[in-house]
């Protein structure tokens, strides 16, 4: 399961929101007179104009800028009616945003059955699949499916693959179609480029080529998948993902002698294709929820797997400020690489203030960092000769919290 669910988060980018455009007029009135209380960085009573406005929050902006009521605005006197009219006119057309999907209740996977069975037929599907009325002569798909080499194809994927089926509509509205399929070498190279990173040898391209069983290809990735190889592969982009490092970094940049029984956790992990609820798990607490267990320590090499100031941390004397600037650092990194790894989400700009766009409080950012508060990092200790990943040998100690 973990497999799947890292080539998602490794693919998956955040978005941000941004306000709607304002027009000019308007802009320059919010800027004068409004957004020095009300804008990013200050949100006098939780009121921002640099944003679009919700029906009920519209309605008090006119009271307030008209004077129609307890609550005047600006404070240092009523706008002029050139400056009042392209306001107005703002705050009645401005709608809220539609929050990021990430931010919305989850969904019930019932709710999710639309998403992965075939829409209902329709005379453009049939038409993909061979069945039902024929086409005009001379359309695009009439032509698409005449093309020499393709029409049994794509007839067959739009009947076995949704997804196919979606990518060919797209590609024949603008006169394209799937590329014509790689011949038995080219595909176990690719394949085995991607799983491993390695090339196939010869004997196992010719074995394939040669391989006419109707379930050959699945055999060759499930044998692929099955390669001490694949976790080594893609154990390095999460390795990536998490910054993860064999020296400490910073100026002196002193090596880490024994981080890598945390690297071979994230390979067997992967081998193993352990469920990804527990591959997090045991990264962020792994010492707290299987205490007696070599990997539930090894794994929360994940949490110091960054770069660490040795010269803040191991020469500063104990109460200076400089050394609990170095402490508050070394929290946010663990921090910001939590949230980011697990959650796509960057929280350190709360350190400072209220995150701009994302639901953020500088109040939770802070609560964030008090979780891990009581992290130190070192050479932690597990049973001798115990192997906290299959395969790996131990010589009882582990880079940990």
């Amino acid at each position: 399961m973990v497999r799947h669910v890292l080539c998602g988060v490794l693919l998956v980018l955040g978005t941000i929101a941004h306000a709607q455009p304002q027009p000019t007029a308007a802009a320059t009135v919010l800027k004068t007179r409004c957004l020095s209380c009300h804008g990013p960085e200050q949100a006098s009573a939780g009121v921002r104009l640099d944003r679009p406005l919700t029906a009920a929050l519209a309605k008090k902006v006119l009271a307030a800028v008209a004077y129609d009521g307890e609550i005047k605005m600006p404070p240092s006197g009523k706008l002029a009616q050139s400056e009042l009219t392209p306001l107005a006119a703002w705050a009645r057309a401005t709608k809220p945003e539609k929050p990021h999907w990430a931010w919305q209740p989850l969904t019930s996977l019932t709710s999710l059955t639309s998403l992965t069975s075939p829409p209902a037929p329709s005379p453009r599907r049939s038409y993909l699949t061979g069945k039902g009325n024929n086409p005009p002569s001379g359309s695009l798909l009439s032509h698409a499916q005449r093309a020499p080499g393709r029409s049994a194809r794509e007839r067959r994927v739009g009947e076995e693959r949704f997804i196919d089926t979606y990518l060919l509509t797209k590609l024949q509205a603008r006169g394209l179609g799937f590329s014509p399929e790689a011949d038995r070498r080219t595909l176990i190279r690719r394949l085995s480029f991607d799983l491993t990173g390695l090339p196939p040898t010869p004997t196992e391209i010719a074995a394939f080529v040669a391989d006419k069983a109707p379930d050959a290809y699945e055999r060759l990735v499930d044998r692929l998948l099955a390669s001490p190889a694949y976790g080594e592969r893609w154990g390095r982009k999460w390795l990536d993902l998490v910054h993860y490092g064999d020296t400490h970094g910073y100026d002196k940049d002193k090596r880490r002698d024994n981080a890598w029984p945390y690297r071979d956790w994230v390979i067997g992990a992967l081998n193993q294709d352990i469920p990804y609820t527990q591959f997090v798990q045991q990264q962020v607490a792994g010492d707290v929820l299987t205490p007696g267990a070599p990997a539930g320590i090894v794994a929360t090499g994940f949490l110091v797997a960054g770069p660490w100031d040795f010269v803040g941390q191991a020469e500063l004397r104990e109460g200076t400020v400089d050394k609990e600037k170095t402490r508050v650092l070394d929290r946010d990194d663990i921090v910001t690489n939590t949230m980011a790894t697990f959650n796509s989400v960057t929280v350190h700009c709360a350190r400072c203030h209220d995150h701009k766009f994302d639901p953020i409080p500088q109040k939770d950012y802070y609560r964030l960092q008090a979780v891990f508060s009581g992290i130190e990092r070192g050479d932690r200790a597990y049973a001798e000769g115990e192997h906290p990943t299959p395969g790996s040998p131990s010589n009882g100690y582990h880079s940990a919290i």
